[in-house]
């Protein structure tokens, strides 16, 4: 009988294990690579969204903060341009989208909820009233409008966070803390002359939060004519 070639012999177990191992090691080394990948382009996603919450919460706050107004009050001194201030709400009036000289204020509520939405609400003034003093109805009412300005905000109510604080000006024009925690009284929302605002976002767990800050000047209250901003 003639003898098998070597060549013939075909391929043994053992080189089959160790085929099938050196497979196992790249097929492994594929699958880590591409989860990086995946979490990298994850992760920079979130960022991204962050980025962008922090700034849409920022850019609308300080739009409506810059057209904030006094209201005049029937044989009375104005009432305060803020109506209810605390560390991650406050309601306002304000002449933004509108012509101060030809159309009056509406009052504006922003509050971050509970779920980290900061939401805008509006309402218009009375209809049987009339300039110069204008009346709004209650906030406890359904506003006018009403929409999400962004979401993922960190300082929610009772998370210690703070989206505003409430700045006055010294002789000096230099910015300082209103004195007094939670809820601003009256005569405190009146010596408000800027706002710092802290938007901070957290929209997934793959990254960091984003934290974007300004400082709004408030130019047309009494508070802030003093302020060098």
């Amino acid at each position: 009988m003639r003898r098998r070639a070597r060549d013939d012999a075909g391929v043994t177990l053992a080189e089959t294990l160790v085929v099938m191992m050196l497979m196992g090691v790249v097929g492994a080394l594929v699958l880590s690579f591409a989860l990086l990948v995946q979490s990298k382009v994850s992760s920079s996603q979130v960022m991204n969204e962050n980025t962008n919450q922090a700034s849409a919460a920022t850019n609308e706050i300080t739009r409506l903060l810059r057209g904030a107004v006094t209201l005049k009050v029937r044989a009375q001194p104005d009432s305060p341009a803020f109506v209810e201030a605390d560390a991650t709400s406050m309601t306002f009036y304000t002449v933004v989208d509108t012509d101060p000289m030809t159309t009056p204020p509406m009052l504006v509520r922003l509050e971050v909820t509970a779920t980290g939405d900061l939401v805008e609400k509006r309402w218009l003034v009375n209809p049987t009233s009339s300039d110069p003093f204008w009346t709004f109805p209650a906030t406890t009412q359904t506003p006018s409008s009403s929409r999400v300005v962004a979401r993922g905000m960190m300082a929610t109510p009772g998370s210690g966070k703070a989206l505003f604080t409430y700045l006055s000006y010294d002789a000096d024009g230099n910015e300082v803390p209103v004195a007094g925690t939670g809820a601003l009284t009256k005569q405190q929302r009146a010596a408000v002359g800027a706002v710092r605002v802290d938007a901070e976002a957290q929209t997934g767990t793959r990254a960091r939060s984003t934290l974007v800050t300004t400082l709004v000047g408030l130019r047309n209250l009494p508070a802030g004519s003093h302020g060098a901003h």
